[in-house]
């Protein structure tokens, strides 16, 4: 699933995390262009920086882009982190004091629209990243950088956790447990299992089989 595309350059046209899961390795090459002006003729050897994932070459992706890449990635994870954890905390039910008061304040929920809200941002940065080194390598070529389904995609399960989590949070809080006079009483009148037992040899026996 792609996260950006490049428009009006001969960069990339496409850009998804899974490119950026293998270790690569950058190269600079050198074309020369010719320029001729009234004046004379300028030789210009703009350098163009590309990276190699191993299966493909991606232009105009710099080290500041391939650095905010890795760190979506890393959001990513932290967000599928969270969802699980809030999900295993919903199907287990805990019992113990700490867990209990993490699920029922929806800090799972909480910290995975946090981390939604990250991944929003650094996708603009990624963007702006694009673009400034774009400009810097063709100038005078119209570039165009828009998000793709990737982004829509997780910008849509932000969304999502934020409505659970505001359901979460605003549910009604369970009713407390009564301590009045009477089940105090109860407590006090019950002497525990034996008081239920029944001795079975003080009873009489059965009497004797008619037909």
């Amino acid at each position: 699933m792609s996260w950006f595309r490049i428009l009006g350059s001969n960069c990339s046209t496409y850009l998804g995390l899974y490119q950026f899961m293998r270790l690569g390795y950058f190269e600079s090459s050198t074309h020369s262009r010719t320029l001729d002006i009234p004046g004379g003729t300028i030789i210009t050897s703009p350098v163009i920086v590309e990276y190699h994932t191993g299966t493909e070459v991606l232009q105009c992706v710099t080290p500041e882009v391939l650095n905010l890449m890795r760190v979506l990635i890393m959001l990513c994870i932290l967000c599928i982190f969270y969802s699980m954890v809030g999900f295993c905390l919903d199907i287990i039910g805990p019992s113990k004091k700490s867990l209990r008061f993490i699920r029922r304040n929806a800090l799972p929920s909480i910290w995975s629209v946090l981390t939604a809200v990250a991944v929003v941002g650094v996708s603009y940065l990624v963007t702006r990243s694009l673009e400034l080194s774009i400009r810097a390598i063709r100038p005078h070529e119209p570039v165009h950088i828009t998000y793709e389904y990737g982004c829509y995609t997780v910008t849509a399960a932000g969304a999502a956790s934020l409505l659970a989590t505001a359901c979460n949070l605003l549910q009604d809080p369970p009713p407390p447990i009564e301590c009045g006079p009477h089940r105090q009483r109860l407590v006090d009148d019950f002497e525990g299992l034996e008081t239920f037992s029944v001795g079975m040899r003080s009873m009489p026996p059965p009497p004797p089989y008619t037909p």
